[in-house]
């Protein structure tokens, strides 16, 4: 029984942009955590002696020249080759560092998966594999991915919005039933970015060679990366920017302040959700969202998208705050409208819109279709493209 260690999303060398302009030091903290996060899978797959290592794209932040990146990936794989451990991968969208045409190689025993060379074989497992060789991609890679291989443990690697993955870009979407209908008996996904079990999808020819055992093994070593890079940054980001706001909230209650916060998640969520509330609890406060139907929801119990919309909230709201004190400075945002559907994207470009009547809203992207959404929503709106 072969067994893999299977990860995605490690975004290397992630800055959180606008962190980074207002405390460098905080930035490169940041930026370590995602190093920090991919030595220690690979210190796993070498304590756990897996079959291979499995990266299914976004290694990389985005295609910023940061060769650093790019060497300290080839130094932490090398270890794991040099321990006897593969590595299978492929690109995601983030990955131009990855193309092995304008850089090289990566090393002996690691395989990169493309459109020339999409399939490896190790030990009684055949990979396969296509990677981007295009920040965006709208169309289903699958019916390019070869069919199995006869004989062989078949898996594939996909970096893929899932069934649209709502609240994403459409890159290279694919339906859950033609990944099962593909005849892999196993798919390791990449840029699902939320907890989603169907994501590990196995085909029935699993349960004749020990199921039980290997979903196990396979859920134990999964478990060990549950907090992986994207998620240990966004949640220190998090606790550090929402920290004020809350604080302030716990003092004031039904203050402005609050009423800003529930008036802009309002706006963007109606009508799934109605208000939000602050509970008092022996730990502090905590802040829930409301419902329609009058059920509170902690902010951990959200979707990332929500959770995503309620921070964006907190954000307009101490700004608000802010201008009506000392005095306007320019709100700073990194893709926080990255997990946004165009629906709750429109109602939060036009709330920037409105910062910018007494203050000044900038938003950091690199998403085109947000772009075009801001033409189209905000008149008057300032774009400045960014050089590589």
């Amino acid at each position: 029984m072969m067994r893999f260690l299977v990860s995605a999303d490690i975004h290397l060398g992630s800055p959180i942009r606008s962190v980074a302009l207002r405390n460098p030091n905080l930035g490169d903290r940041l930026k370590q955590t995602s190093r920090d996060t991919f030595a220690e899978i690979i210190d796993l797959a070498i304590s756990e002696q897996v079959d291979a290592l499995v990266l299914a794209g976004d290694i990389f932040d985005n295609g910023y020249p940061d060769l650093k990146s790019r060497a300290f990936l080839i130094a932490q794989l090398a270890r794991a080759s040099e321990a006897g451990v593969p590595t299978v991968l492929i690109r995601g969208n983030h990955d131009a560092l990855l193309d092995h045409k304008a850089h090289g190689d990566l090393g002996p025993n690691i395989h990169l998966l493309h459109k020339g060379a999409p399939t490896v074989e190790i030990g009684s497992a055949a990979f396969h594999g296509l990677s981007f060789d295009a920040a965006h991609v709208a169309k289903s890679f699958l019916p390019d991915y070869p069919r199995p291989v006869p004989g062989k443990r078949n898996v594939g690697l996909m970096h893929t919005s899932l069934d649209g993955a709502q609240g994403h870009d459409p890159y290279a979407p694919c339906a859950e039933r033609d990944l099962m209908a593909y005849g892999y008996d196993l798919w390791c996904l990449g840029h699902i970015h939320a907890p989603f079990e169907r994501a590990r999808l196995y085909r029935d020819a699993f349960e004749a060679a020990d199921r039980s055992d290997l979903a196990t093994e396979q859920a134990t070593l999964l478990e060990e990366l549950r907090s992986g890079a994207r998620q240990a940054a966004v949640a220190r980001l998090g606790v550090l920017a929402a920290r004020g706001a809350l604080r302030r909230l716990a003092e004031e209650r039904r203050s402005g302040m609050l009423r800003d916060v529930e008036e802009a998640f309002v706006t963007m969520t109606t009508p799934a959700w109605t208000g939000v509330d602050v509970w008092s609890q022996a730990e502090g406060e905590k802040l829930v969202g409301i419902q329609s139907d009058g059920s509170t929801v902690p902010i951990e119990q959200m979707s990332t998208g929500t959770m995503g919309q309620l921070y964006f909230a907190l954000r307009l709201a101490g700004y608000r705050s802010f201008a009506r004190d000392p005095g306007p400075l320019p709100m700073i945002l990194d893709d926080i409208m990255e997990t946004f559907d165009d629906t709750r994207a429109r109602a939060a470009l036009q709330l920037c819109a409105e910062i910018g009547t007494n203050g000044q809203a900038i938003l950091f992207t690199h998403h085109a279709h947000l772009v075009e959404l801001a033409r189209d929503s905000i008149k008057g709106v300032t774009v400045v493209n960014m050089p590589d």
